[in-house]
């Protein structure tokens, strides 16, 4: 029998005429990114999902990504640890983790170009 991972997609950014962008959580455990060219699959063949499909990548590579440096909140916690709940808008969730006892809401930088943008709120916010 051949190994399955638990795929869950967290994000995804899809555009028919442009690049689309993927965030997964695999096995619960690594975040990925994938980068799928226009014209690969249609926005129909990607909501059917790709199970018993086969993959072929043109190349993968290790990234570094670059992560908020001002935090105005001393409390830090890893997305991994959160439970999402209610979408309020985008990059924008009510959440829970054991650390809180609360609901709380957080915001986070979905893919890696949106992280200035984050940066720039937390500075504004001191």
């Amino acid at each position: 029998m051949d190994y399955q991972p638990k795929i869950e997609l967290l994000q995804a950014e899809i555009d028919e005429n442009d690049q689309s962008f993927f965030r997964l959580l695999v096995n619960g455990l690594q975040r990925k990114y994938v980068t799928l060219q226009p014209g690969i699959y249609s926005v129909e063949d990607i909501g059917k999902g790709f199970k018993g499909r086969s993959s072929t990548f043109a190349y993968s590579s290790l990234t570094d990504f670059a992560s908020v440096q001002n935090a105005w909140h001393g409390t830090s916690i890893d997305y991994l640890e959160l439970s999402i709940g209610r979408k309020l808008r985008m990059g924008v969730y009510e959440a829970k983790c054991p650390l809180l006892d609360e609901i709380f809401v957080a915001k986070f930088a979905r893919f890696p170009w949106e992280i200035q943008y984050i940066e720039n709120e937390t500075t504004a916010y001191q």
